[in-house]
């Protein structure tokens, strides 16, 4: 089954240009990468999650100097590695517990356990749930069940992009 998604990026306007011009994935070489989703290039799920990103990123950068992507994607589900869904991930488990049998992945992190099965599954992208605590929780939401610290993330894998159909740049204002 085929599924697109809207994804969003925020980064500085050389490496935008980069991705436009050269249709190559900026590929993160955050030292956290590891406890994310492994190699590749990140993005979030919403708008409102890349300005949150977009001032995270005003620490380090100019605000001239910040660009915010927005790409349309297209995949099959098959390809898509699902770390929101539990059957899914149970699934996983079982794989990597076929090799840490043999003691390969003990004490690896996440990316890397990631990145493997993204290799043997072939998955050209990953989505996942980071929580992000220091999160201002609205009024509209208190009391309630419901709860906006938790961000889906998305990381499409080196040598994956193919599955983005359109892209487009925007300044931030």
């Amino acid at each position: 089954m085929k599924e697109k998604t809207t994804l969003y990026h925020v980064n500085s306007m050389e490496k935008i240009e980069y991705f436009c011009t050269e249709n190559k994935l900026i590929l993160s070489e955050h030292k956290s990468d590891n406890k994310y989703a492994g190699d590749g290039m990140y993005f979030w799920d919403n708008r409102g999650n890349a300005d949150f990103w977009f001032n995270q990123k005003l620490k380090y950068f100019n605000k001239r100097d910040l660009c915010l992507l927005v790409v349309s994607t297209e995949y099959d589900t098959e390809h898509l590695l699902d770390l929101t869904d539990q059957s899914q991930i149970k699934d996983y488990l079982i794989i990597l517990d076929r090799i840490y049998g043999y003691g390969f992945f003990n004490g690896a992190e996440l990316g890397e356990k990631v990145d493997y099965l993204c290799k043997v599954l072939k998955c050209k992208l990953v989505r996942f749930i980071s929580f992000y605590p220091k999160t201002y929780k609205s009024r509209l939401l208190k009391g309630s069940f419901v709860d906006n610290k938790s961000k889906v993330i998305y990381c499409i894998k080196p040598q994956n992009y193919d599955i983005i159909k359109s892209k487009q740049k925007e300044v931030f204002s």
